[in-house]
C-alpha cells in the first residue's frame, strides 16, 4: 500500500502564493496573451478560471500557519509591487492629483521593499512626477518621497 503524502508548509506557501498571483492577474503566459508574431490577437487563455482560483485560495488559506501566511504575503507583495518597471495604478495617481489640487490628505498603504510589508500612513502630497510623489508624511512627521508604483491603496481624507 502506498503511503499518503502530505504537503509541507513550504510547499503550501508556494502553491498559495502562485495561485494568489494568478488570481490577481500578475502571472501571464506570453503565448496566450496579447498579439502573436503575425500581428493577430491571440485568444485569452485561462488554465484555471480566476473565479475557481479564488475559491481554491479560500480552501488553502486555513492550511497555512501564521508564519507561513506572513511568508506568502511577503512573497506576493514583493512580486506585485517590488518590480522597478511596474506602472503606477492610474486610479491612485488620479486621487493624488486631486488631493494635491485641493490640499487634502491621502490615506495610503505603501509597500516597502526593505521590510517586505505594507505600511499605513496619512500623507499630504506636494509634488509629483511620473515616478514619485513628495509630501509630508504624518506618521514620520517629515517630508518623504514615495514611489507611485508601490502605493497599494489610496483614499482622500
Amino acid at each position: 500500500m502506498e503511503k499518503k503524502k502530505e504537503l509541507e508548509q513550504d510547499e503550501i506557501v508556494m502553491v498559495y502564493t502562485l495561485l494568489r498571483l494568478y488570481a490577481d492577474g500578475q502571472l501571464t503566459s506570453e503565448g496566450y496573451h496579447g498579439e502573436d508574431m503575425y500581428g493577430d490577437e491571440s485568444f485569452d487563455f485561462e488554465p484555471i478560471p480566476r473565479k475557481e482560483a479564488k475559491k481554491l485560495l479560500k480552501k488553502l488559506k486555513p492550511l497555512l500557519n501564521k508564519n507561513s501566511l506572513q511568508k506568502s504575503e511577503k512573497s506576493f507583495l514583493s512580486a506585485k509591487y517590488g518590480d522597478w518597471d511596474r506602472s503606477p495604478d492610474s486610479d491612485i495617481v488620479d486621487k493624488i492629483d486631486k488631493a494635491m489640487g485641493s490640499n487634502r490628505i491621502i490615506y495610503m498603504e505603501y509597500y516597502s521593499p526593505d521590510s517586505g510589508r505594507l505600511s499605513k500612513r496619512n500623507f499630504s502630497p506636494y509634488a509629483k512626477n511620473y515616478r514619485y510623489v513628495v509630501g509630508f508624511c504624518h506618521m514620520r512627521k517629515a517630508i518623504r518621497k514615495f514611489r507611485l508604483s508601490r502605493i497599494v491603496k489610496a483614499k482622500t481624507l
